[in-house]
């Protein structure tokens, strides 16, 4: 018969082991509540940021929030991003003169699925606007790859708008392991589009600044978005308010064209390895469909869809069009 001790042992090992048992099993149950609580709360934000009203940025994206990255000239810029939902990461990114704002639409119809991140890039929207930043493609597409870090996103899909898109398939090009795909929605990588008598005019971003007015960026939106019932004096108001400053946000939106004007597109992507899905609406006014067939040719992992009716703000336009081609795309991501 085996030894009092060598059964007390086995005993006291055994109980142990249950107890073990029973505190793994504890903990599962707990995270699946945890889990279970986040899938609800997200498509509970989701439901209230569709039904909420079409302006209510809070409702649809999420809080404001800041965070601090490191520039490329060694100092600290803040950045202000919202985030709502629970899921894989989506980023969502605007193009020139533009914010996060252009997401209001789309982001509810995902928001039950996904963990969405709308960033304004450094010069637009609430981020802040250093006069000394240069605001080119290699400056964005580093500040960016910073940001994602700084957040802690992890493998994000992206959906980059027109200069959004521009800075997300440079920074894709250079870090190809950095985003699970892409998508470029009316992607502003034509440099031929951009007037080179254009560039000088940031020098006088100031005296710009002080003729704009609620006309300008009336006739803006108008601009990119084909859908006129939408555009609304409130939606005008939102789209200027980043501009009612001292004149910060029109010297960073005139030496962007710079950007917009690289002449190292679109031949600069040629080596991109994330996958990439480019979405035109063929009302866009900005963008050509020969650009994007470039861009499509010249990507070898990318494929090209268009919506018959959308303009340069799909997104906008056609929220749930695209809803349902970041999930079809996304099923086919590794």
């Amino acid at each position: 018969m085996p030894e009092v001790g060598v059964v007390a042992d086995t005993a006291s090992w055994l109980i142990g082991l249950a107890a073990l048992l029973a505190a793994l099993g504890s903990l599962f149950l707990l995270r699946l509540r945890l889990r279970a609580r986040r899938v609800f709360t997200a498509a509970l934000q989701a439901q209230l940021g569709r039904d909420a009203d079409e302006l209510d940025i809070d409702r649809r994206l999420g809080s404001c929030s800041y965070l601090d990255i490191e520039s490329i000239h060694g100092d600290s810029v803040k950045l202000a991003y919202r985030q709502i939902g629970a899921g894989p990461d989506i980023l969502c990114l605007h193009g020139i003169g533009a914010s996060m704002i252009i997401y209001r639409r789309l982001v509810p119809w995902l928001a039950n699925n996904y963990r969405i991140t709308c960033l304004d890039f450094p010069g637009f929207g609430a981020s802040a606007k250093p006069r000394k930043f240069r605001y080119s493609l290699d400056e964005q597409a580093e500040h960016l790859a910073r940001a994602i870090a700084e957040m802690g996103l992890k493998r994000p899909l992206v959906i980059a708008s027109s200069m959004g898109a521009a800075i997300a398939l440079t920074t894709a090009t250079l870090q190809s392991k950095l985003f699970r795909g892409l998508i470029a929605l009316g992607p502003a990588v034509d440099p031929a589009r951009i007037p080179l008598s254009l560039l000088p005019l940031a020098k006088h971003a100031d005296r710009l600044h002080r003729i704009s007015s609620t006309a300008t960026i009336r006739a803006v939106v108008q601009q990119v978005m084909s859908r006129r019932e939408l555009i609304t004096p409130a939606l005008v108001s939102l789209y200027q308010e980043p501009f009612r400053d001292k004149g910060d946000s029109s010297s960073a939106f005139m030496k962007a064209f710079s950007l917009l004007a690289d002449a190292r597109m679109p031949r600069l992507f040629s080596t991109l390895e994330t996958p990439l899905l480019i979405i035109r609406g063929l009302r866009d006014r900005l963008v050509k469909q020969a650009a994007c067939e470039d861009l499509h040719r010249l990507v070898r992992k990318s494929q090209l869809i268009t919506h018959p009716t959308a303009g340069h703000h799909i997104m906008e336009d056609e929220p749930e069009f695209i809803a349902i081609e970041v999930r079809k795309f996304d099923a086919t991501l590794v």
